[in-house]
């Protein structure tokens, strides 16, 4: 869905504009880019609306795309998978601190576990993902776990759970590159 409108996007731009050097298949990925990170957070904000967690909702997006952002991780097959899981997700994670009693042990537990994920599957499996020099990863893995032991400061449930959902997602099977 989202794939075929930026295509066709792309497709309209490049007829307008015959001679960009741009491709239309750079074009169209980075339309869906565009396209995906936009609706997910209209999706995830509306519905964070409806159920009265709009900042808790902002919150743990802001943390699992931080932490996305520089481990890298999974990804699913298509833009609006991703966008309706990201969606459902965001919003689980304030219920489930709210319903789910966590205490200061937990949260430094989880952050904890978080972390040591993150120091082994960050960036792993993730050259087809960026453009980001292979020599940078391990910087980029330390700022992964430090980014999660900022989580020591703030002893926040809702920034454990988006850190340690993320650190979970980057581990994979054998050969799996997506």
């Amino acid at each position: 869905m989202i794939e075929t409108l930026s295509r066709r996007m792309a497709v309209r731009m490049k007829e307008i504009h015959p001679g960009h050097p741009i491709s239309t298949e750079v074009l169209a990925f980075a339309l869906g880019s565009i396209i995906n990170i936009f609706g997910t957070i209209v999706v995830s904000l509306t519905l964070a609306a409806f159920l009265g967690q709009l900042q808790e909702t902002a919150l743990a997006m802001l943390a699992f795309a931080a932490l996305r952002a520089i481990s890298g991780g999974r990804h699913l097959k298509t833009s609006i998978s991703c966008m309706l899981v990201t969606s459902i997700d965001a919003n689980l994670i304030p219920m489930a601190a709210k319903y789910i009693p966590f205490s200061k042990y937990s949260i430094i537990l989880m952050t904890m576990i978080s972390m040591a994920l993150t120091a082994v599957f960050a960036t792993r499996k993730i050259e087809r993902q960026t453009r980001i020099p292979k020599k940078y990863y391990p910087l980029l893995r330390v700022l992964s776990v430090l980014l999660i032991a900022t989580n020591f400061i703030f002893l926040h449930s809702i920034i454990a759970i988006s850190h340690f959902i993320q650190s979970v997602l980057l581990i994979r099977r054998g050969g799996e590159s997506r």
